[in-house]
Order: C-alpha cells, then structure tokens, then sequence
C-alpha cells in the first residue's frame, strides 16, 4: 500500500507503478478495496498500452492512493464503508509493505513534542497503526520525505509505539548510509533565481506584479510555467480567483487550475484516463509530452498541492509569498 497526501502524487505514482507491477489499484475515491480488481491494470508489450486483467482477490498487487480515499474506503466517511468491516481487517492484515510519501505531509507533525488525541489522529497515523496492530508488527514501513527532522521520527515512534531509542535509521538516497546532517535536496547551480519586492501585500499588488513578471518574458505562449501560492496566502487567497484574475491582466499562456487538467480525463474514477490525463501534465519524461507539446501553460496551484510532484522542462515557475523554510523552497 502506497499512500500519498493528494490525489495528484498518487495519479503519479501509479503511473510509475504499472512499469514495475503487473496489478495496480488507484484509489482516487472511496470503493470497496477487497472487490475483484475488475479495474486493475497492466502493461501489455504493444506500445506500453494498458489493459484489463482478471485478478482474484488474492492475487498480490500494489494499493496506491491519498491517504483520506484509503481510509474513508476502509472506514467510511460518516457513512457506512465501502469495505465491509471484516473485509477490511482483512485487508488491512493482508499488507505486507506501506509505503507513506511525503511522510511529514500525511502524519501530524507539531512544532514540539506534544499528545496527539485520538479523535484529531490522521488517516495516515490511524492506518499505520491499525497495520502493525493487525499483521502483529510484520509489514515494513517505508517512510519517503526529502528532509526528515527529529519532530517527524518522535511522531512515527509514537504511531508505532516504539521508544524513540529504537526509530528506524534514515537513509540517504546517495549513499543509503545513516545521516542526520547532511541535505537530501540540492539546488542546482544553473538555476536562477529572484527576487521580487512588492510595496503593499494585498491581493491586487501581488496578483498584478505577477501578472507583470509573466508577461515580461520571451515568447510566452511557448513557455512552460508553474504558478504557486504558498502556504501563508492561501486561505485568503482561492486559487479560481486569481486564474481569474491572470486571465483578467491579458497573461498568456491562459493560467489553468493544476487540478482542472487533471479532471480533463473523460472518466475521473478510471485509472487508464487519470494516469493517461498525468501523463500529459507530469510524466517524469517532460511535461507537455501530449496536448500541451506545441504549446506553452500556466498552472496554478498552492503550495501543498504541488508537494512531492514531479515536474520537467519547466521554464519558470513563480512563487507568490515566500515558503516557510529553505527545505521547503528546495522541494
């Protein structure tokens, strides 16, 4: 089981998955996890197509999905669960390995060691939980997060019920050896980056300097750009309303919602359509391999949307407000 912070990352990681894995189950809405896998998937050889398979509910396969789908598919959502309930301790108990990307997005992670009460627990830190407690501490948990700090392996030991003397090691992707000092992330040195100051911090004066730093570059509508709003703008801050307003100022290429070409598949609740539908915005290859080839974008998103997302050949990508902390500004 795969469990990620937004649908978008798990669009993604599926799509990597159907290269290493012949059954694949993305879970983008509540569905009964312990159903025939009717819509499951696999890569045929013909031009790396997909197609439906006949799985049993037996069958080993790789569970992927936003950590709230996964769990209100288990344990519904104020409604009765699409999983009967002795369906889903099986399943549950089934788990032989979990996967939790962008670990510190999905569990509670407080600015001090501080009780957690059971009724504000997250659905990541419940389902971890319920997994060791089910498979009796058997399945092996896999934490994935570019910077890993001693906050988040004090709330993991916690969920795990283990002494914080005994927190699995953290490994580096470079050298899988056990650091706590060195950075996971680096910035490559060809990449530039600005600075610009603003007098006044409205909506109006950010959205409008913007709006002019996107439309002082070359040959916009061939420019691949990401626009992001960061964490301290965005509750007063509606993503549909500063499209709105980009588009209002004459910027081109026409700003887009991230998750609005996303829900331009044909059928949001099939795999084949969303994966294919990521693909076209974020395969790993280079965006805009398919519809948005010939031609420049603009995506707008915020800044926890766009969290552990792949992004290539990108031109530019804008940030209104300033992230929190320097590895945030890495990812």
């Amino acid at each position: 089981m795969v469990l990620t912070p937004s649908r978008e990352l798990a669009c993604q990681v599926a799509d990597t998955a159907m290269d290493l894995f012949d059954i694949v189950t993305l879970v983008t809405n509540p569905k009964n996890l312990m159903e025939e896998p009717n819509n499951d998937y696999k890569i045929t050889q013909e031009g790396g197509r997909m197609e439906r398979i006949n799985a049993s509910r037996d069958s080993k396969r790789i569970v992927i999905g936003s950590a709230k789908s996964i769990f209100s598919s288990l344990y519904g959502d104020g409604t009765v669960p699409p999983t009967p309930k002795p369906l889903a301790k099986l399943f549950l108990k089934q788990t032989k390995w979990l996967v939790l990307d962008e670990v510190d997005r999905i569990l509670n992670v407080p600015g001090r060691r501080k009780s957690v009460s059971k009724e504000h627990e997250k659905p990541a830190a419940i389902l971890t939980s319920n997994i060791m407690k089910y498979t009796l501490s058997k399945c092996q948990i896999i934490c994935a997060s570019a910077t890993v700090g001693r906050t988040l392996r004090r709330e993991l030991c916690r969920i795990l019920r283990i002494p914080f003397a005994e927190c699995p090691v953290v490994l580096q992707p470079e050298t899988n050896l056990e650091s706590e000092q060195s950075r996971a992330i680096t910035i490559p040195s060809t990449i530039q980056h600005y600075i610009l100051e603003i007098k006044g911090t409205g909506v109006g004066s950010l959205l409008t300097n913007a709006a002019f730093s996107l439309k002082s570059i070359d040959q916009p509508d061939t420019k691949k750009i990401l626009l992001i709003v960061s964490r301290d703008y965005c509750h007063n801050f509606p993503l549909s309303n500063a499209v709105n307003a980009l588009k209002h100022l004459g910027v081109k290429p026409e700003p887009k919602y991230l998750v609005d070409a996303f829900d331009e598949s044909p059928n949001k609740f099939d795999l084949d359509s969303l994966v294919h539908v990521q693909q076209n915005v974020s395969r790993s290859k280079g965006i805009g391999q398919s519809f948005y080839s010939e031609k420049g974008y603009l995506f707008v998103t915020n800044e926890d949307s766009i969290r552990g997302l792949h992004f290539s050949n990108l031109d530019l990508v804008v940030m209104i407000g300033r992230p929190q902390t320097p590895d945030e500004y890495s990812k």
